[in-house]
C-alpha cells in the first residue's frame, strides 16, 4: 500500500512539473517583436527610449522593453543600454546609422525585433520628412485627469496642440492601459481622454496638404 502511494505522489508531481516554469502562462509561445519607434532620427548626444512588444500565440501582447537583450549594432554611431534604469535606451556618439536589436530568449533559441536609428550632425538634418508624420491630439472634458504619454513622452493635454510622431508603432501609456498603435504616416489622429481612463480614437484622416 505504501508504494502504491508513493506512486501516484510522484505521479502527481510529475503532472504538475510539466504545467510550470519555462515561457509564458499557458504554454503561450512567443511568436514575434515588435520595437517602437521605427527609424527614428537623433542628433550626436541626443538620446532615443526605444521599447520592445511581445506577440504570443495565446496571449495578449506584453512589454519587454525591460527584459530584452539590446544591442547596436555600429556602438560607434550609437551605443544602448541593456540593463540599469532605462533598458532600451540609446544614445547617439557620431553620424551615421545602425541597427537596434531586442532580442528575447526562448528555450534554446532567441526571438528578435529590430529598426534603424539614424544619428546626424545637427537639427536640420535629423527632422522627419513629412509626408512621413502623424500628427497625434489629444482631447479631455475639464472633469476628466489623467495624462497619456507616448513612447515614455508626455503628451500635451490641450486639444490645439499636435505631437509630430514618425509613422509606424508607438508605445501609449494612459493611466494602468498600456498599448501599441500603429500609426500611417501622413494622419491626423484625435484621441479622447475618458472619465474612465481609457483612451478613445475620435478621428483618423488624411493631412490635408499645405
Amino acid at each position: 500500500m505504501h508504494k502504491i502511494v508513493t506512486a501516484i505522489t510522484l505521479a502527481l508531481i510529475v503532472a504538475l512539473c510539466a504545467t510550470c516554469g519555462g515561457g509564458s502562462s499557458g504554454g503561450s509561445t512567443l511568436t514575434g517583436i515588435d520595437i517602437s519607434p521605427i527609424s527614428p532620427n537623433i542628433v550626436i548626444g541626443d538620446t532615443q527610449q526605444f521599447h520592445a512588444t511581445g506577440h504570443f500565440s495565446d496571449g495578449p501582447d506584453q512589454d519587454l522593453t525591460a527584459n530584452s537583450n539590446w544591442t547596436s549594432s555600429v556602438t560607434s554611431v550609437a551605443t544602448i543600454q541593456q540593463f540599469g534604469t532605462q533598458p532600451g535606451l540609446a544614445t547617439g556618439v557620431a553620424a551615421g546609422t545602425t541597427n537596434i536589436t531586442a532580442s528575447f530568449a526562448q528555450g534554446s533559441s532567441s526571438v528578435t525585433g529590430s529598426t534603424n536609428l539614424t544619428v546626424t550632425t545637427s537639427a536640420s538634418s535629423a527632422s522627419t520628412n513629412p509626408d512621413a508624420t502623424a500628427w497625434v491630439y489629444l482631447v479631455r472634458n475639464r472633469d476628466v485627469r489623467g495624462s497619456l504619454k507616448v513612447d515614455g513622452t508626455l503628451m500635451p493635454a490641450s486639444g490645439s496642440v499636435a505631437s509630430p510622431l514618425t509613422s509606424g508603432v508607438h508605445h501609449f501609456e494612459s493611466g494602468s492601459h498600456r498599448f501599441a498603435i500603429s500609426l500611417l504616416p501622413n494622419t491626423t489622429y484625435i484621441f479622447q481622454m475618458r472619465t474612465n481612463g481609457e483612451l478613445a480614437l475620435l478621428q483618423a484622416e488624411e493631412k490635408a496638404s499645405e
